[in-house]
């Protein structure tokens, strides 16, 4: 009988063991994580959206994009409380549980609209050179203010000392009727692996104001960092060789390229095109060699002045190495133009300036995969 009782007790042991070998096995896997971010009332994709993963094995943020996708490229496994919260949508929490190798791990949730008179950022990337946003209003808004701290200065803050700041000293945007973007780059001042803080606050003309917007970010290192290097060469007119190639530190890398109007576009800040081009990638694993490029200017092309290539690399959890390789080709020159660390005097950097006449400088994104076919 005793013999019985300690034959028990053994299983009891070896099952709780095998369970906490599981559960140390669990967390020290990383897996894919991903979904969708939906409007619930209408059903539309929500861009710009930040989701966040909080547990004891760490703290993930994403983005959703132009489609309302977001994606973790390695969680590591465990219980995690995700959060949503989007500028002109009310915060949703859930909890989630991330364990299963063989399982596709995805989550949609669905965001209530906001009746305040909001605004918020959609979409930023930061560089070791600096960071670009671009922000976006609610149809209530009439006014926004934004204003970039360092984070470690804002521990004695309440919201409403930084709602005052803000009004008092902030950067003032006043837009149309019209939901405009607003794009703003900020070089050179940023210092490398600095944690930074923005705020964005929306009023309308009664001066009634919406929810305080926050968004923590942090600029990369300058060393150990993922970089994907081009180097383009003419081989005849309209017809280009491209080599990428990464080194030791990325694990993959997007390649975009567009057509552009006015070769004034190949010297602006990289965080102008990074901000962009990020919001449809093209992921490359392997290194690209003498790939040959055919192009014209003929047609629907004929207006355009050259092109513009660019490439940013990711480790192996996902992150961007924050350097950007450029490169362009102009056609009055027939030539490839090296674009590294060049900037114009009057780049309009640290300025606000809309967006979407960039873009309108630019093809549409059907033209560009027009080039990589």
């Amino acid at each position: 009988m005793r013999i019985h009782h300690y034959l028990l007790a053994f299983c009891v042991f070896c099952i709780v063991l095998s369970g906490c070998n599981r559960d140390d096995e669990i967390q020290n896997q990383t897996y894919p994580f991903s979904g969708y971010i939906i409007d619930s009332e209408t059903g539309s994709n929500i861009q710009g959206a930040e989701i966040e993963l909080l547990s004891e094995n760490g703290k993930y943020k994403a983005i959703s994009n132009q489609v309302g996708y977001y994606e973790f490229f390695a969680v590591a496994g465990g219980k995690y409380k995700l959060t949503v919260s989007h500028y002109n949508y009310e915060s949703e929490i859930d909890e989630i549980t991330i364990a299963r190798p063989k399982e596709t791990h995805t989550k949609t949730l669905h965001l209530a609209k906001s009746d305040k008179p909001n605004a918020g950022i959609v979409n930023y990337i930061a560089l070791n050179n600096g960071v670009a946003f671009q922000f976006e209003k609610s149809e209530k808004t009439d006014v926004f203010y934004w204003n970039l701290f360092y984070t470690d200065f804002l521990k004695n803050y309440t919201d409403k000392k930084i709602i005052e700041s803000l009004l008092s000293g902030g950067n003032e945007v006043i837009l149309g009727a019209t939901n405009e973007n607003t794009y703003y780059d900020i070089s050179y001042q940023m210092e490398p692996e600095i944690n930074y803080t923005i705020f964005v606050i929306g009023l309308n003309r009664k001066g009634e104001q919406g929810n305080l917007y926050r968004l923590d970010f942090k600029t990369k290192s300058k060393v150990n960092q993922p970089v994907a290097d081009i180097v383009a060469n003419a081989v005849s007119p309209n017809s280009l060789k491209i080599d990428i190639r990464k080194n030791q530190f990325c694990k993959k890398f997007c390649f975009a390229g567009y057509y552009v109007a006015n070769e004034d576009l190949f010297h602006y800040p990289d965080s102008y095109f990074a901000l962009y081009f990020l919001e449809s990638p093209y992921y490359h694993e392997e290194d690209v060699r003498d790939k040959v490029l055919d192009f014209d200017f003929t047609g629907e092309f004929a207006n355009f002045e050259g092109l513009i290539f660019v490439t940013l690399g990711f480790d192996e959890k996902g992150n961007n190495g924050g350097v950007i390789s450029k490169t362009a080709y102009s056609k009055t020159t027939n030539s490839v133009v090296n674009l590294k660390n060049t900037f114009r005097s009057d780049s309009k950097n640290g300025e606000s300036f809309s967006f979407d006449q960039f873009v309108k400088s630019i093809k549409s994104s059907h033209n560009r995969n027009r080039i990589f076919k």
